[in-house]
């Protein structure tokens, strides 16, 4: 489910548990901390028919022709903390 950062403000402040912990799925299973000390803006294209464990989105580089009729959206990635080798790639 796609959902923008003012729905997700939205639901948040629906949240009666103002001291709940914010967890994200883990690489197979369980859940980690999300990394949020270094939110990421990027450019990402939907990725159809993605294999489970690949994601659904792909970061879009820089220099990449994007097709037509391409899928693209601006995102905000939030990393899990303790699986630092799972963080999307920078470019310089």
């Amino acid at each position: 489910m796609m959902i923008t950062v003012a729905e997700l403000i939205s639901k948040l402040k629906k949240v009666k548990n103002k001291k709940a912990l914010v967890v994200v799925s883990g690489y197979e299973d369980g859940y980690d901390d999300p990394e949020v000390s270094d939110l990421t803006e990027m450019k990402v294209k939907v990725v159809n028919n993605a294999v489970d464990y690949e994601g659904r989105y792909q970061e879009v580089s820089k220099h990449e022709k994007i097709e037509d009729g391409a899928e693209c959206y601006t995102a905000i990635c939030i990393g899990r903390g303790d699986a630092t080798e799972y963080q999307p790639k920078r470019e310089p």
